[in-house]
């Protein structure tokens, strides 16, 4: 599981409405999607889960606050809102309203959360709700600024940089500017706590964002003018750090550091997989799939459609959202079998000492691994991925890679073409746009012989 920072929060688990929107089938891809925004890394449907419900909210911490910032504004609107939905939040506003709203509730969750359940159920008594520090809410004099950035295209690529953890922010790094809406939080959230303490009503941080939200929202353009300035003129302070901060070579270095980091992060943690050990059972999902996918690929080549991975996974997952649970039953049922030879077969692996021995020699290796990097060693690598830039991997090399990252996607309900070939780019150590029609026919071919 992530290493989160300790929040105040009430952790996912013990809020039993979002507890039961997190195990319902139609909100599986919400949650990995919510998974993604927290831990900046894409989990099968049951790490994504098990992550949530242990998820405590990040208080104060403005280096978790900045990568999870980072990826939310990367997110649609819709995604947005498909997660407020799930966690019981309001929906409406502007792209940035909705963002912050959903900021400042992951900041730390609450209890006074009511989930619309999408199936019908007995009625149950709302949760008792009960009050945290609202200060921790609080925005002191730009503090959290780094909350408000709006992140054009660097969202997506800072996911993937480090996968599991969130990206270090630079100390020395000029704080991001607050947007409008953050400016009048600013000001009128202690105005609103006050009020609903001397009117003895709840001040929990959803009420509280709910009413700053219907304030925002009930001023004309006239009335949010001097919160839009406000945003401007920190803009422009903003821009004028940061570009001190790039010319006096500070932002290279330590973009140098994190790189040079983080490949040895990624170097440690990346656990070969024991080619004596058993196949991971099949899901539901992927039992489906292998049973439909050459059926939609023969009627999409009859009417001249195109054939794409994407294209494909996308309307499997649309047949297979559209099934009810009789329409289900069979696949899970395979599921279960498969899960069955699974078990048997991992207690035979262990039981034969070939487990405990794969992990020796992995032990062995890691404590191989040399020492972190220097400022120098992370140039000289540099220099040398760009000479082996041009040497491209063989189509043999690349079916072996491309085998074992689906292997390792065997619990995900789709395949990523994109993902795949940024992971290949990375292991090969060049860019691979050039050979996009090679990699998407290898993976289809793979998928194929997966199915068979």
């Amino acid at each position: 599981m992530p290493d989160f920072p300790k929040g105040d929060g009430i952790p996912f688990g013990d809020i039993e409405a979002i507890s039961e929107s997190f195990q319902d089938s139609q909100n599986e891809g919400t949650v990995i999607l919510l998974a993604t925004a927290l831990t900046g890394s894409t989990l099968s449907i049951g790490s994504a889960r098990t992550t949530l419900l242990k998820y405590r909210g990040f208080g104060e911490d403005s280096t978790f606050t900045d990568g999870v910032t980072e990826r939310v504004t990367a997110f649609s609107a819709d995604n947005i809102k498909s997660i407020l939905k799930m966690l019981g939040l309001t929906q409406g506003g502007t792209k940035d309203e909705i963002k912050d709203r959903l900021i400042e509730y992951l900041r730390n969750p609450h209890k006074n959360v009511k989930v619309r359940k999408t199936a019908p159920k007995k009625e149950e008594k709302p949760a008792k709700t009960e009050t945290k520090k609202t200060d921790k809410m609080r925005l002191n004099d730009g503090e959290e600024s780094e909350d408000e950035e709006e992140v054009e295209e660097d969202g997506k690529k800072e996911k993937k940089k480090r996968a599991g953890k969130t990206p270090k922010k630079d100390p020395e790094a000029p704080k991001r500017p607050l947007s409008g809406y953050f400016h009048f939080g600013n000001e009128f959230r202690p105005i609103i706590l006050e009020e609903l303490k001397n009117e003895g009503k709840e001040s929990g941080v959803t009420v509280v964002a709910k009413v700053i939200s219907e304030k925002w929202n009930a001023l004309d353009e006239e009335g949010k003018k001097k919160y839009m300035e406000l945003a401007e003129q920190d803009k422009a302070r903003y821009e004028k750090e940061m570009k001190v901060y790039e010319s006096s070579g500070k932002k290279a270095e330590w973009d140098a550091q994190m790189k040079g980091a983080a490949a040895e992060d990624d170097k440690k943690k990346k656990a070969k997989k024991d080619p004596n050990a058993p196949k991971r059972a099949q899901t539901a999902y992927f039992a489906f799939g292998d049973e439909v996918r050459p059926v939609i690929m023969e009627e999409l080549k009859n009417e001249g459609k195109s054939v794409a991975v994407t294209v494909v996974a996308k309307l499997i997952s649309e047949k297979w959202n559209a099934l009810d649970e009789e329409g289900r039953k069979k696949y899970q049922e395979i599921a279960d079998q498969d899960k069955v030879r699974y078990e048997k077969e991992m207690k035979e692996y262990e039981s034969s000492g070939k487990k405990s021995d794969w992990e020796k020699e992995q032990k062995k290796a890691a404590a191989a691994v040399p020492a972190k990097k220097g400022k120098a060693d992370v140039v000289t690598a540099k220099a040398k991925k760009e000479d082996a830039g041009s040497k491209k991997p063989t189509e043999a090399s690349l079916a072996k890679e491309i085998k074992r990252i689906l292997s390792k996607q065997s619990e995900t309900s789709s395949v990523s073409l994109k993902a795949i070939r940024k992971e290949l780019e990375t292991k090969f150590g060049c860019p691979l746009l050039d050979q996009k029609g090679v990699i998407e026919k290898l993976v289809q071919k793979q998928l194929d012989d997966d199915g068979n």
